[in-house]
């Protein structure tokens, strides 16, 4: 196939640069004044020319150039630009499309990757808040430590009277048998005990505001 102008057919196989030149030449038109003419920048036709298409500004606005400049030398524009995508394949409307999907996933990337990073902060600190208001709540509610000092265990005694002293965590509340016992500075408490003939069960619970209860039991056994 050939393009048709004015002047003569041009054959398909010359190259898109040496069919304009050649036209503009015939034509007997001065470059910078078809530049002024058509109002296009005199370095753009200058690089139509030359087969430099990749100075020509990218996407429809350098093929806009090529196609008023062909149309100016009363040249089928249509044919130029279709001889044009083929010596520069990667211009044609169906590679543009595919480079732009293919940029579609590296750009979704990097835009998701800082959300990504961003919605793991957020989980991360929201784990640790849960974490550190279940530890604080634990310490809450968990029993206070108290320990027994006397008597370390159940016993047979023969008196009728025993002091039970023992140790509790700062804050803590004792009672012995239902009876509140103060407790000093350094948590020590102690209190006695009237015992009758026989099994005598006595019970001390360590308690703070909002924990729960520790219990411990002693069974002293007087003998007659």
């Amino acid at each position: 196939m050939a393009i048709f102008s004015t002047s003569k057919i041009i054959a398909e196989n010359e190259a898109i640069a040496d069919i304009l030149k050649k036209e503009r030449k015939i034509k007997k038109l001065n470059l910078r004044d078809t530049a002024v003419k058509l109002g296009i920048n005199y370095r753009y036709l200058e690089a139509i020319e030359k087969g430099d298409f990749n100075a020509l500004p990218k996407g429809l606005y350098g093929k806009n150039y090529l196609r008023e400049y062909a149309q100016f030398l009363n040249l089928d524009a249509n044919k130029i630009l279709e001889f044009y995508e083929k010596e520069n394949p990667d211009t044609s409307p169906d590679k543009q499309k595919n480079l732009f999907s293919q940029k579609i996933p590296s750009a979704l990337y990097f835009l998701t990757v800082p959300k990504l990073i961003k919605n793991f902060i957020i989980v991360l600190v929201i784990l640790v808040c849960v974490g550190y208001l279940g530890y604080y709540l634990n310490n809450i509610i968990t029993p206070p430590e108290v320990t027994i000092l006397n008597p370390v265990s159940d016993l047979i005694i023969s008196e009728n009277h025993i002091s039970i002293a023992g140790k509790a965590e700062p804050e803590t509340e004792i009672t012995i048998n239902g009876e509140v016992v103060l407790i000093n500075s350094e948590g020590l408490f102690e209190k006695d005990i009237n015992l009758k003939t026989g099994v005598n069960i006595i019970s001390i619970v360590g308690q703070k505001k909002y924990s729960r209860k520790n219990k411990i039991t002693r069974q002293i056994l007087v003998k007659e």
